[in-house]
């Protein structure tokens, strides 16, 4: 089973590399545009091995998705 590494990137370009070198290694990416959406996927049960977030995106900021993260699921989830 392929180790799942959630992406939270604004930049479509950006994000579409990541995904790219993340498959290429190995690993399932899945790619999310806002901090809303990857609530939205953790939400309907989507558990990451890892979590690389952007910062500075649209709506909610990455440091509020992370708290929000921590706080509602408690999880130790690793995020870069």
């Amino acid at each position: 089973m392929k180790s799942k590494i959630l992406i939270i990137e604004d930049v479509k370009e950006m994000s579409n590399l990541v995904s790219l070198y993340m498959e290429n290694a190995g690993y399932e990416a899945l790619a999310c545009e806002t901090a809303e959406i990857a609530l939205e996927k953790l939400g309907g049960g989507y558990i990451p091995d890892l979590v690389l977030l952007d910062l500075n995106l649209p709506g909610m900021s990455g440091l509020d998705f992370l708290k929000r993260f921590r706080e509602q699921y408690k999880a130790t989830i690793p995020v870069i």
